[in-house]
């Protein structure tokens, strides 16, 4: 059946489907950061039909575009092409362990936070980043947080309620939240005080919001983020039960791997 035009839906009296088809229909346009949706031919809203009644709702697709958009602004877009699953190298028996669990958080419903600590150039920024593209492409809301950079924003805001809310709450309330390089400091020194209450603030409101998950790297233990500070360290650890990997030793450096087995 050759499909309606909009002037049919004047002429004759059709069913609220053949109605939705005939708006859904439309000039395709260009797809904004790269993606080409099918479902709204890159408008980004769709229509919806109530009897005579008809309402846009925004696409599943604008989620995913601005998802990408904000990552891109971040920094991160580069690394999420590089940083897949499928690029992230498995040779040795822990890199197998970081990547099953990884695979299986993403695809977990039940699932809550994700933690992956250990020294520099272990891949724990390749596997969160991983996990990040894998909610991107389900058209789900990703911000990428590095730590050591936002923290300083944040605190420069901290004597203005408008200010620093209109920075924190996108954080507090985004369906995704990936944190790089959690409490990360120079020279390896302890967080500062504002540091602690900053991530308090931001890791205790998603810790009340549930449904908010959140991902982590850094180079501290659970242990060391306990020590730190018993509240904030208490929420990451009872959030990423059965997802805490901590990567242990200090020949784990990916990065060096040439080097080392020259040596």
């Amino acid at each position: 059946m050759k499909p309606l035009s909009f002037q049919a839906l004047l002429d004759f009296d059709v069913s609220d489907e053949e109605y939705q088809k005939a708006l859904n229909r439309r000039n395709k346009v260009e797809g904004r950061e790269g993606i080409d949706c099918p479902l709204c031919d890159n408008h980004e809203y769709t229509w919806i039909v109530h009897g005579n009644n008809r309402e846009t709702k925004p696409c599943i697709c604008a989620n995913k575009r601005n998802s990408i958009a904000r990552i891109r602004k971040s920094g991160l877009l580069e690394q999420i092409k590089r940083c897949t699953f499928s690029s992230f190298q498995t040779p040795e028996k822990w890199q197998e362990i970081v990547k099953e669990t990884v695979l299986k958080y993403v695809s977990d419903e039940n699932r809550r936070w994700l933690l992956v600590s250990g020294q520099s150039g272990c891949g724990k920024s390749h596997i969160c980043t991983a996990a990040c593209n894998e909610f991107l492409q389900a058209g789900v809301e990703v911000r990428y947080m590095r730590w050591i950079d936002e923290s300083i924003l944040l605190k420069a805001r901290i004597n203005s309620d408008v200010d620093y809310n209109k920075y924190m709450n996108p954080l507090k309330n985004c369906q995704v939240l990936y944190i790089d390089d959690f409490w990360k400091t120079q020279q390896g020194q302890q967080p500062s005080p504002a540091d602690v209450r900053l991530a308090f603030d931001l890791l205790d409101y998603r810790y009340c919001n549930r449904k908010l998950i959140t991902i982590i790297s850094t180079e501290r233990t659970v242990s060391d983020l306990l020590d730190i500070d018993m509240a904030v360290g208490g929420r990451i650890y009872e959030m990423t039960k059965g997802y805490c990997l901590e990567i242990g030793g200090n020949n784990k450096n990916w990065r060096l791997r040439d080097l080392r087995g020259a040596i």
